[in-house]
């Protein structure tokens, strides 16, 4: 219960009376339990993600970051998320993402693509990481009831190493058929049972 409006009164016979309304405010009481539960919530499930995640108001502005994502990024504990706008930060238009983000604020759609990260070059006083790295980014786009951007997030993940994997099969077989080309005779292949497999001719 809430007391409201109280006043301290003195009736005709001297008498002090304490005048006021009580509202019965449970009900509001609980949902704002309930608004802080969630919200709790909400904040341990992006604390614990795997992925980078930033989240970025209307105007771009940073309004929440992860651990992951700070990691990935190499931003040190005085980095302030605050002031970092997605749209004109210098390391952002360095790899081109400044587009992305506009494209999804402007026709509110997601975007899923890669974006090579040189570190050795941030235009930033916070990172802390060296070299380049490959990173998948997702941005999509949180939408108020009338159709305008509410909120716009990004989901990083770290896909050097894949990207690296992929390279080095790829030269590995470009290399095998180079040898294969320069040996006259033809090559069959035979599984451990001895079912053919493929033949392997200069042509």
């Amino acid at each position: 219960l809430k007391i409201d409006n109280v006043k301290l009164m003195e009736n005709a016979m001297n008498q002090l009376m304490v005048l006021g309304a009580i509202r019965d405010i449970t009900v509001r009481k609980n949902a704002i339990i309930e608004l802080d539960q969630n919200k709790r919530y909400l904040d341990s499930i992006i604390d614990n993600l795997p992925l980078g995640l930033h989240i970025f108001d209307d105007k771009g502005y940073c309004t929440r970051i992860n651990e992951a994502q700070r990691k990935l990024l190499g931003m040190n504990a005085q980095a302030s998320s605050k002031e970092f706008n997605v749209l004109t930060d210098p390391a952002v238009k360095s790899t081109g993402s400044d587009k992305a983000y506009r494209k999804v604020y402007e026709t509110k759609k997601t975007i899923n693509h890669e974006i090579e990260v040189n570190f050795d070059v941030a235009e930033n006083e916070w990172n802390t990481r060296t070299g380049t790295r490959t990173l998948n980014e997702i941005i999509f786009p949180i939408l108020k009831e009338n159709g305008e951007v509410h909120s716009v997030i990004s989901v990083l993940n770290d896909i050097t190493n894949r990207v690296e994997a992929e390279k080095a099969l790829k030269a590995s077989e470009l290399h095998q058929k180079a040898l294969l080309k320069i040996i006259p005779d033809l090559i069959f292949v035979f599984d451990a049972y001895g079912v053919f497999k493929d033949v392997y001719t200069e042509d």
